[in-house]
């Protein structure tokens, strides 16, 4: 475990710089995380708020969009609603540690944006050794597979549903459509 030592002196701890602009997964991975860091920049209204206290604008919600109470804490799914639209747009946060997926209700009457969602169907390029496409990356052949699918802030897709389900260990930001 420690590369500094003389036994530690073998190709599992030596940095091969430059390997992982071979591989797609990476490209991806290093879009995702750029994206993020810009989304995070500029929605900081949601991400660092003034204030923490009950007077706070944002909400934790249940799947059926309630708050939540103490017995639902003992769940392993939870959304984040910002909705202080004063001081940007109001924002969804699904959270779903769940083996299963899990539908959330959607706040509000209008449209939401889907701006991420880290399901397997927007980053999985194979189904296996035979490099069939499959996914996101399948459904779409002409996508650029050194882009990350599970963000678009550009063009986000529009949601008209009344609900959304996250599927089982992901993480889901809708915008509200201005």
């Amino acid at each position: 475990n420690n590369a500094y030592s003389d036994g530690a002196d073998n190709p599992n701890n030596w940095f091969s710089w430059g390997a992982w602009e071979s591989y797609d997964e990476r490209h991806r991975m290093h879009d995702f995380v750029r994206e993020v860091i810009r989304f995070r920049k500029t929605h900081a209204y949601a991400f660092a708020p003034d204030r923490y206290d009950n007077t706070a604008p944002f909400a934790w919600k249940t799947d059926q969009n309630t708050d939540m109470q103490p017995a639902d804490w003992g769940t392993r799914h939870v959304a984040i609603h910002y909705y202080d639209a004063t001081r940007g747009p109001q924002l969804f946060i699904l959270i779903n540690l769940e083996n299963a997926s899990v539908p959330f209700t959607l706040p509000g009457d209008g449209a939401w944006q889907r701006l991420l969602d880290t399901q397997w169907y927007f980053d999985e390029t194979y189904a296996n050794d035979d490099q069939a496409l499959r996914g996101y990356f399948a459904d779409h052949p002409d996508a650029d597979l050194k882009r990350s699918a599970n963000i678009t802030l550009v063009t986000p897709e529009i949601l008209t549903e009344p609900s959304y389900t996250a599927t089982p260990r992901s993480i889901v930001i809708l915008q509200a459509q201005p």
